[in-house]
């Protein structure tokens, strides 16, 4: 994914492929446990291959460590990623109360793939309106009309996979 940018890519198709091809299989994926042991299966899925999933990242309110992830996002350039406006609701607005986790498989084991990064910056989309009925009567629109937010981070990602 790196060179996706440059000259080199002859087709359009190349960019945004996974270098580790991810992982299938129908029958239950044994994962590992979290700390109070109940996520022993991902249910309606199959565990990804370590790596083949770069641009996926983990968005964790710090002081809650290793339990700590609340969204999810993705990586669209180095030091950029798109996530979901509602995630920062709640008073976790300030920038300072996140870290961004990339690289990580396994919820409680040091992989030697993941990488932190800290926000620098946080923008929201300005329609956003969350749960309100009065402007949103219709229940599955209520949380997906303008539901972005671009995050910057403090230092460039290398990706890897």
């Amino acid at each position: 994914e790196e060179s996706c940018d440059k000259a080199s890519h002859k087709t359009s198709e190349e960019c945004g492929v996974p270098k580790i091809t991810p992982g299938s299989s129908r029958t239950p994926n044994p994962v590992q446990a979290t700390a109070i042991g109940i996520d022993q299966y991902i249910v309606g899925g199959d565990a990804a291959v370590p790596g083949s999933w770069p641009w996926q990242v983990s968005l964790r309110i710090t002081g809650n460590e290793p339990l700590s992830h609340c969204c999810g996002g993705v990586l669209i350039s180095s030091q950029c990623l798109i996530t979901a406006d509602q995630c920062f609701k709640s008073g976790r607005l300030e920038v300072r109360n996140w870290n961004v986790m990339l690289g990580k498989h396994f919820k409680l084991v040091l992989d030697e793939t993941e990488q932190i990064r800290y926000m620098i910056s946080n923008h929201f989309q300005p329609y956003y309106r969350g749960f309100n009925e009065t402007i949103l009567p219709i229940p599955w629109l209520r949380l997906k009309q303008h539901d972005l937010a671009l995050v910057k981070l403090n230092a460039p990602v290398t990706v890897t996979g």
